[in-house]
């Protein structure tokens, strides 16, 4: 008899832990992070990039590592105070010029290990080393506003909006800090957010679908459609189209993106002064975030 009560009760706590791990009730995801929260985050990014030019194609490999320090500097009224960091800025490019290889390797600690190529980037590149702006985000991970725009221009580094791109509200780490659905959601729910400008000369309308929940994870299959962004140059154009598909994995406890995988393949024109100048992209980027 005993025996069996035992038996039931470890079924019942096995039930209870299934339906607590996201097949049963809907999960609401929401940042719930405190003053002094830190994580460290890496961003890599990975591109085969051609560009058509006046008769000519010109093809870049690189791969570019940001690594950035996010702090919660403040919570409070629904906002969340964050300061990112860059600690560490990482280059490689390939490009064939003429029939010869061009390589450059750029690495923020280590500025020599790329010879004279890598020096002669260094004025540009360094810049990135300790490079420090604050965004605000509410509960739902949507960015409310940065000094971004403001840190970029002191330090000469506004050319995206030079290009007809923005640097008003998107940055590198908080590209990849996916924004929450604004209702609970369980497996198999689907849920849009609209990125107007990603500061890349697109925008993008990102469709989340919920692919598993676990007791501590929400994970998210992606799928991106690209929009004009909206330029401050009007002179300038640009036409997009593609697809980018990936997934997420969402902190339950905190809301934060630990890890995303995006692969994108994109195909931009851009106008200028009755000039087009076709460019393909293909390329893999991927974020991972660790709490301090």
């Amino acid at each position: 008899m005993m025996s069996m009560t035992r038996t039931i009760s470890a079924l019942t706590a096995f039930s209870f832990f299934l339906f607590s791990c996201g097949d049963g009730a809907p999960v609401e995801l929401s940042l719930s992070l405190k003053k002094g929260d830190a994580f460290e985050t890496k961003t890599t990014i990975r591109q085969e990039v051609t560009t058509s030019t006046m008769g000519m194609n010109i093809n870049v490999d690189q791969t570019m590592e940001i690594y950035q320090n996010l702090t919660v500097k403040d919570v409070a009224n629904g906002e969340n105070t964050i300061e990112s960091k860059t600690t560490r800025f990482v280059m490689k490019q390939n490009m064939p010029m003429m029939g010869m290889p061009i390589n450059i390797e750029y690495d923020t600690d280590n500025p020599k290990k790329g010879g004279a190529m890598g020096e002669s980037m260094e004025p540009y590149f360094s810049l990135m080393k300790d490079l420090t702006y604050t965004m605000v985000l509410d509960n739902k991970g949507k960015m409310l506003r940065s000094d971004m725009e403001e840190v970029y221009k002191n330090l000469g580094l506004d050319s995206l909006s030079k290009q007809g791109g923005n640097n008003k509200n998107e940055g590198n780490a908080e590209q990849y800090l996916n924004q929450l659905p604004d209702k609970p959601i369980k497996k198999g729910d689907t849920y849009q957010v609209e990125q107007k400008n990603t500061g890349a000369g697109f925008g993008l309308k990102n469709t989340y679908t919920v692919k598993e929940i676990t007791a501590d994870k929400v994970i998210l299959d992606i799928k991106s459609e690209f929009l004009p962004a909206d330029s401050d140059n009007p002179m300038m154009q640009i036409e997009v189209k593609g697809e980018q598909t990936g997934t997420a994995e969402i902190d339950r406890k905190t809301g934060m993106t630990l890890k995303s995988e995006i692969s994108q393949n994109l195909d931009m024109v851009i106008t200028s002064m009755g000039m087009k100048m076709p460019t393909q992209t293909k390329g893999t980027t991927t974020f991972v975030c660790t709490p301090k």
